[in-house]
């Protein structure tokens, strides 16, 4: 999508009355232990400028005060449709006070870890309303982190199972290993009993 200029300039705008506030007060130490420097509004537009559309559910996992989401919110994004989630609960209250501006509702944005699963927890978050359905917030969310999981978790069971045929394959062609092939075997029990290959 491309943004006009009166968009790119709303967000410029909008980054600037926050620019000063938006670590918290955090010294430089302090943010460098949290991992918290915040991408200006020059990338932020380029980043959204990769977007197809601002439609449905946008979430930033990491949202530090809110940037990004005030960005897409400025370019046409539904803010009771934007979430985030944010380590240090300062630096949350920055962005709950900066989104409520502009009509993120403060539930919207929660303290917590984007790296634990129970951080991608909004089930305090009112119902939304949706082509007439209502949903849950990343209510498939969970669904399709299993999923990934279970798919990763599968990928590497096939390649331990290739890599195990292979060598039995060696085993059937005479191939002697340096040590005796019973122990290979034992092996082999085990990883296929574990991994229930």
């Amino acid at each position: 999508m491309i943004l006009t200029e009166e968009q790119k300039q709303a967000i410029t705008n909008e980054y600037n009355q926050f620019v000063k506030i938006q670590y918290a007060g955090k010294t430089k130490k302090e943010r460098q232990e949290l991992g918290a420097f915040f991408t200006p509004p020059q990338l932020t537009i380029r980043m959204i400028e990769k977007f197809t559309n601002l439609e449905g559910t946008i979430l930033d996992p990491t949202c530090g005060a809110g940037g990004l989401l005030a960005a897409v919110i400025l370019a046409g994004a539904d803010p009771t449709k934007c979430y985030g989630i944010e380590l240090d609960p300062a630096i949350a209250n920055v962005a709950k006070e900066r989104l409520g501006k502009l009509g993120l509702p403060s539930s919207n944005i929660k303290v917590g870890d984007a790296l634990l699963e129970g951080s991608y927890d909004f089930s305090s978050v009112p119902k939304i309303i949706d082509s007439n359905k209502q949903t849950k917030p990343f209510e498939n969310l969970t669904k399709m982190l299993k999923k990934k999981d279970d798919e990763d978790l599968q990928n590497f069971k096939n390649k331990v199972k290739e890599k195990i045929n292979n060598l039995k394959h060696l085993k059937e062609k005479g191939f002697e290993p340096p040590s005796k092939w019973e122990w290979w075997d034992m092996i082999f029990d085990k990883i296929i009993k574990d991994l229930q290959l």
